[in-house]
């Protein structure tokens, strides 16, 4: 939105035409950013609650947009033992592929599309190329879904926010030598392993159909 509408628009909430329930989380964004001065402390704050909520909403519905879609991401010892809860016989080979799996090192390019270099990559078809650059164009794209291949966690919000860290505007990931260190909310940590990463807080999803790339099988009911 541009300045003009939003000012109107903070014009119209204020004189109780509109809700800011009833306004996108990107209306709120552009309102907090266009219309609140430093004067406007009680607009401002109506603003950020309304965008926390927005945000908390938009969450919620990710989340089980990607429990749909995944498998989640277990330290091993839980993995064992909930494939003993769901099952007769625990299967040596799924147990000792689940291991050589989660011992890997987390890498950025498990989260969003990098080239070999370790850069970020852009999806070629949603960038203007010059006219005469299909070759370019085709090149770039056979790129970008190779990279996609290795990306095995489930969430399309991942972006850049600086050369060696991505965000989800919840949270961010910096990754580095020894490890990556996991900002969310006023706590970080540092994890080396996905068996490691797999012990964090928030709850991480694996892509069904590249888990299996790996032999892995998650059970779902008691043989």
């Amino acid at each position: 939105m541009g300045k003009n509408i939003t000012q109107l628009l903070a014009r119209l909430i204020k004189n109780g035409k509109f809700e800011l329930t009833d306004l996108t989380l990107d209306e709120i964004t552009a309102l907090k950013f266009h219309v609140v001065n430093d004067q406007d402390y009680e607009f401002a704050a109506k603003l950020r609650d309304a965008e926390r909520t927005a945000l908390e909403v938009k969450e919620e519905k990710r989340q089980n947009e990607i429990k749909e879609l995944g498998w989640p991401l277990m330290p091993m010892i839980e993995y064992i033992l909930e494939q003993d809860r769901i099952s007769w016989n625990i299967d040596i080979d799924d147990s000792v592929n689940y291991a050589k799996f989660v011992k890997q090192k987390v890498e950025m390019g498990m989260f969003i599309p990098v080239s070999r270099g370790g850069l970020i990559l852009k999806d070629p078809t949603k960038i203007k190329y010059e006219v005469g650059a299909d070759a370019l164009f085709e090149g770039d794209l056979k790129q970008y879904n190779a990279a996609k291949q290795n990306v095995i966690f489930i969430d399309k919000d991942w972006r850049k926010k600086d050369a060696d860290s991505i965000t989800n505007g919840l949270m961010s990931m910096t990754f580095k030598k020894y490890g990556v260190v996991v900002h969310h909310g006023n706590k970080s940590h540092i994890f080396k392993t996905l068996d490691d990463f797999a012990k964090c807080e928030i709850d991480f999803y694996l892509v069904k159909a590249l888990a299996f790339r790996y032999g892995l099988l998650w059970k779902t009911e008691k043989k």
